[in-house]
């Protein structure tokens, strides 16, 4: 089976399956994901994974999406490191939760710290909207970069 057959039976399922189970498959994600896969078709590993895929997708297409969700998951998982490792490309938004996470420890902690050196304790809470903010806007920055430079899945 081919990138073009896969994508068009994961449009089949989205008719078959409810939103809910149509989003926690992530399908619109795993779509790219192929996609990648196959532009990087000279890699033995791509290779292997498109193969990976065609059996669970032709499994999904007999039985019903419940039956095969491990199978499903580990494969999604071992693509999507394979492509951040050996490809270098992120998954959507990732500068932007990482930017977000230092963001916010970062105010935290500054804000300890000026709380213990000046006492009082509204600073922790004002830091707190400057460093999700600043965390954000270079996340962001970080992620539109990597997207201009075509390293988004």
């Amino acid at each position: 089976m081919n990138v073009k057959e896969m994508i068009e039976e994961i449009n089949n399922m989205k008719g078959k399956t409810d939103k809910k189970s149509y989003k926690r498959y992530k399908f619109e994600l795993l779509k790219r994901l192929l996609l990648r896969l196959e532009s990087f078709s000279d890699c033995s590993e791509c290779s292997e994974l498109l193969e990976e895929y065609s059996s669970v997708i032709k499994d999904m297409k007999k039985d019903s999406i419940k039956t095969v969700p491990k199978s499903y998951r580990s494969i999604f998982k071992k693509s999507k490191l394979h492509l951040k490792k050996k490809h270098k490309l992120i998954p959507k938004g990732y500068y932007t939760e990482l930017g977000l996470t230092f963001g916010v420890s970062a105010s935290l902690i500054f804000g300890t710290i000026f709380f213990n050196v000046i006492g009082q304790t509204s600073l922790i809470g004002m830091g707190l909207p400057l460093g999700i903010g600043i965390g954000l806007s270079i996340g962001s920055y970080m992620d539109t970069k990597a997207k201009k430079d075509g390293l988004i899945i």
